[in-house]
């Protein structure tokens, strides 16, 4: 769990290059999760599995050139372990954040979906896993005719598939669920 993830391109499908990973030479990025292309901008999502010593996932960017940092740290926790998927949903960029069962590592609150706002700034549009803790990970994100879907990794009592028919308010930055509905395993 101290070797960095790489990220690997081409341009010929023949040779592959390596990106030098010094933005991502924290030794606890393990792994580069999730990638999206947003807004002209090509966002990576990290993983750092070790709560103890690790700061959390990132989220980096880039337009090609120099990468810079898009949301450190884990969101404030470093409980916060991976980011598992990007989503579009009307024009706005959003991640799938993983964190463990509180039953499992203290402290952990479940998943969470971020909505990006600006570098640095995200905002909780569903925080702690749909008000069940259990719902550590949102393993896929979609976004079809309007309505924002997201299906949680539930090792407990099963997955979930949740869903938003409307444009996220600020209800759902304060942490309110109530526009969301869900099916139960």
């Amino acid at each position: 769990y101290n070797q960095p993830g790489e990220i690997w391109w081409t341009d010929d499908l023949l040779v592959w290059s390596s990106h030098a990973t010094d933005p991502f030479a924290d030794p606890y990025n393990v792994a580069m999760s999730a990638m999206s292309v947003h807004d002209g901008m090509l966002y990576v999502g990290t993983t750092q599995l070790n709560p103890i010593l690790g700061s959390g996932c990132e989220v980096w960017r880039t337009d090609g050139g120099m990468w810079t940092i898009a949301a450190v740290n884990g969101f404030g926790s470093p409980l916060s372990m991976g980011i598992l998927r990007f989503e579009e949903y009307f024009g706005e960029l959003y991640a799938a954040v993983a964190q463990p069962d509180p039953d499992l590592v203290p402290g952990g609150t479940g998943a969470k979906i971020m909505h990006f706002v600006a570098p640095l700034n995200w905002s909780a549009e569903v925080p702690d896993g749909f008000g069940d803790t259990d719902n550590w990970a949102i393993g896929s994100m979609a976004a079809f005719n309007g309505t924002f879907y997201a299906g949680t990794v539930n090792t407990s009592e099963g997955c979930e598939v949740w869903r938003n028919d409307t444009v996220f308010i600020d209800g759902f930055e304060s942490g309110d669920t109530g526009g969301w509905s869900g099916s139960l395993p």
